[in-house]
């Protein structure tokens, strides 16, 4: 696993920035890539089995968690509700609670989740970390999309593909910010970039040109 370092506050308020090491994401594993995935490693059960299985026990989860249990699955953790105050309503202090509270004031706000120290612990043994040599300040980027631009193509005279998470280091934006300019280049058939590949699995290739001697006409993939 990649990970660089992204700045934070100190939460001491001493004015000092940190740098918090944080994983480099890749991408988003589908559901239907994941089922795939356990039913072909060996396990003996196909995916409408595994899929079957997973559901049941979302809705079991659900059940419990209904009438106020919190549910331990060894191996993965523990799951229970968080309530919280609805949009606009105050926080009750001690002397509202003389009387019965109004529930329609309150709402189930997330369902929390506790990884089982076994699993982290099995993680940590396994893990081979790796450091990308691109961080993350909260200081505002100064490129311009331009040059941003001719970053990427730069990149990918020595790259076959170029995937999000290799825009997030050229460039230093955001996840969100690179994604969505990539989605501009992609649209734009005159920034020389092309996306290949399903949303979960984008990156990002040199588009062709009719005076490329490379050049094969071919239709676009998710244009």
């Amino acid at each position: 696993m990649e990970y660089s370092f992204r700045e934070m506050p100190d939460l001491h308020s001493t004015g000092k920035r940190l740098m918090v090491p944080e994983p480099t994401f890749c991408s988003q594993i589908s559901y239907k890539d994941f089922l795939k995935e356990c039913a072909s490693s060996g396990s003996g059960f196909t995916e409408a089995d595994i899929d079957g299985a997973v559901r049941r026990i979302v809705n079991r989860l659900n059940f419990y968690l209904d009438i106020g249990h919190s549910v331990k699955i060894d191996g993965l953790g523990t799951f229970r509700v968080k309530l919280s105050m609805k949009k606009g309503e105050e926080v009750p202090d001690l002397k509202d609670l003389k009387h019965r509270h109004p529930t329609e004031k309150v709402e189930i706000d997330s369902i929390q989740f506790r990884a089982d120290p076994e699993w982290i612990g099995l993680l940590k043994r396994r893990c081979q970390l790796e450091y990308s040599g691109m961080d993350r300040r909260n200081n505002r980027v100064k490129t311009t999309p331009e040059e941003r631009l001719q970053m990427a193509l730069d990149y990918l005279e020595t790259h076959h593909e170029m995937r999000l998470s290799d825009y997030v280091r050229l460039t230093g934006l955001a996840k969100t910010t690179a994604s969505v300019e990539l989605q501009h280049f992609r649209r734009d058939p005159n920034s020389g970039i092309m996306g290949i590949g399903n949303r979960n699995q984008l990156r990002y290739v040199k588009r062709p040109t009719l005076d490329d001697p490379d050049f094969v006409p071919q239709r676009i993939p998710w244009k």
